[in-house]
């Protein structure tokens, strides 16, 4: 059965200035067998948090149907703001530590594109870093589809000087895909926005990264790229030329799943729930 995490009551959605988060999981129960897996996956914002006031929690999950035959524990993510979660980071990490410990986790595999793919990436990285911290032994694997992967005045100055290089519309930029607003940029600051210097404060204890992206795009090239040094990462690379939403699903339908299947195998079920519970506390 699963164990749910207790409520962080200092964190009231209704009272939190940049949105509100939506956090789900699938129940496990022992008709589906034992499992020491987590899949996390985190919306981008097409579909956002209470978007969907029609559907079980308000909201669509992302690749729902695709990832409940997984023998896995799940847990969604999702946002209300454009905030590429930075608003929600305590909570979220709250939610998934408390989540691994109470579960008997030994693998999580967290998955995003573009900005839920930024959002894979860090909280994988933090949450190596807070188990190690508590001395346990659990490898964290970050799937991330065209990512964003920072937002500093010097990154995005790298990405438009990809975009001159390659001949392509500066405008892009903002639009396709969508950045961190100069204000949120401000007020996020303190938690360090860029991957690469956040991934520079600490060496990861058990986490790797793939990165699936369309270098064939001089946006993907250079975000991708500014994390690329990084010993943990494995890149596969696609070459499709095209636009940032398109190629992401694009990546996604055709190029994802082969990777995610490679890195700790998750069998597939016959007979599951497809029922989600909030872990919203």
């Amino acid at each position: 059965m699963l164990a749910y995490p207790a409520p962080h009551p200092d964190h009231a959605d209704e009272a939190f200035p940049f949105g509100r988060l939506v956090a789900a999981a699938r129940p496990w129960d022992s008709t589906m067998g034992t499992s020491t897996t987590l899949i996390v996956y985190f919306n981008v914002y097409l579909n956002r948090a209470h978007g969907r006031p029609d559907l079980p929690l308000g909201t669509r999950f992302d690749a729902l149907r695709a990832f409940l035959p997984c023998a896995a524990h799940l847990v969604w993510f999702a946002e209300e703001a454009e905030t590429w979660y930075l608003a929600h980071q305590a909570r979220v990490l709250d939610i998934l530590a408390d989540f691994v410990s109470a579960n008997g986790i030994e693998t999580v595999k967290l998955v995003g594109g573009s900005a839920g793919g930024y959002a894979a990436i860090r909280f994988g990285m933090l949450l190596d870093r807070r188990i190690a911290a508590e001395g346990r032994d659990v490898a964290v694997v970050a799937f991330a589809t065209n990512p964003q992967t920072g937002f500093s005045i010097r990154l995005l100055g790298e990405v438009r000087a990809e975009l001159a290089a390659a001949g392509w519309d500066a405008g892009l930029l903002g639009k396709n895909p969508i950045v961190l607003s100069p204000i949120l940029r401000q007020a996020f600051g303190p938690l360090q926005t860029d991957l690469r210097v956040l991934g520079e404060e600490a060496e990861a204890t058990n986490f790797a990264v793939a990165v699936i992206s369309d270098e064939g795009n001089p946006i993907e090239r250079a975000f991708t790229g500014d994390i690329l040094h990084w010993p943990h990462v494995h890149h596969a690379p696609e070459w499709l030329g095209i636009g940032h939403g398109e190629g992401a699903e694009k990546l996604y339908s055709e190029a994802f799943w082969p990777v995610f299947d490679a890195v700790y195998p998750v069998e597939r079920m016959a007979q599951f729930s497809g029922e989600l519970v909030s872990l919203n506390g």
